[in-house]
């Protein structure tokens, strides 16, 4: 019997986990689907991964041939790991635009959400 069940163990469900987990009162159980991450693999992005993409490490989509694009097929890889998707794609992350978030905070009322407030949190 758990508290709380957290399914993934992407880089979210290990942080909703782990701060789940703060609380000594309560019961945590993070499910991945994948395997462990701790192999030469993904440990070393720049040499293996763009062999990581269409690996068991992926549970490798496809969209639906897309009309716009004279039905191309794209490929939209996806962790199957620990980790999750940040486990197969060079251990990047993209910041978000800076429109994105000012849009937000000034038309959305989402205060606290500006670029320049949720900057120091990217750093």
């Amino acid at each position: 019997s758990y508290d709380f069940i957290v399914v993934g163990a992407g880089s979210a469900g290990c942080v909703v986990a782990s701060r789940l987990s703060e609380d000594p009162n309560v019961s945590v159980l993070l499910i991945e689907a994948g395997g462990n991450n701790q192999t030469f693999a993904v440990r070393s992005p720049f040499l293996t991964c763009p062999h990581l993409q269409n690996s068991e490490k992926d549970w490798a989509f496809r969209t639906v041939p897309q009309e716009r694009t004279d039905g191309r097929v794209s490929c939209w890889p996806r962790g199957k790991t620990l980790g999750g998707s940040s486990s197969i794609n060079y251990m990047l992350y993209v910041r978000g635009d800076r429109r994105n978030y000012d849009q937000w905070a000034k038309e959305l009322g989402c205060t606290g959400w500006s670029y320049d407030e949720g900057l120091p949190f990217f750093l």
